[in-house]
């Protein structure tokens, strides 16, 4: 039953935000805020012991994560591609964060990540470098 109730809340924010939408000549992804505003409040219930279920509220944060992945990718240049692992485990992990709490070893791992990242990013015309890179941007694109 509360799976219904769950999905009835983010049909209905959608129906409501969709007319907003139109009313106020705005662009957002109606789905896209649907389903986080349903996220967030369920977050907030569960950090206050009222809503009990971490999988359904993980399933609709990461609908949030992949949504904000595949936006990062249609609105930044390719030459930012490099950065989508660590972009995405970082979301991934202040999701998790936000479940169950901090953690050293993943929070390291994603800053290393990051600077990884970033060197390639810093020397990714390097003749050495630029063959690596341009196979990691166009992981997901070639396939």
């Amino acid at each position: 039953m509360e799976l219904m109730y769950i999905f009835l809340a983010i049909i209905g924010l959608f129906a409501g935000l969709l007319i907003a939408k139109h009313l106020i000549s705005l662009r957002f992804c109606v789905m896209c805020l649907s389903v986080s505003i349903t996220w967030l409040i369920l977050l907030i219930l569960y950090w206050t012991g009222i809503f009990h279920n971490p999988t359904l509220l993980a399933l609709l944060m990461g609908q949030s994560i992949v949504g904000v992945y595949y936006l990062a990718e249609k609105k930044l240049p390719e030459k930012y591609m490099i950065f989508r692992v660590a972009g995405l485990l970082t979301m991934t992990y202040a999701a998790y964060v936000a479940l169950t709490g901090f953690d050293v070893a993943a929070a390291f791992l994603i800053i290393v990540l990051w600077l990884g990242s970033s060197l390639l990013y810093a020397y990714r015309n390097s003749p050495h470098i630029k063959s690596t890179v341009d196979h990691i941007v166009a992981c997901c694109r070639d396939w």
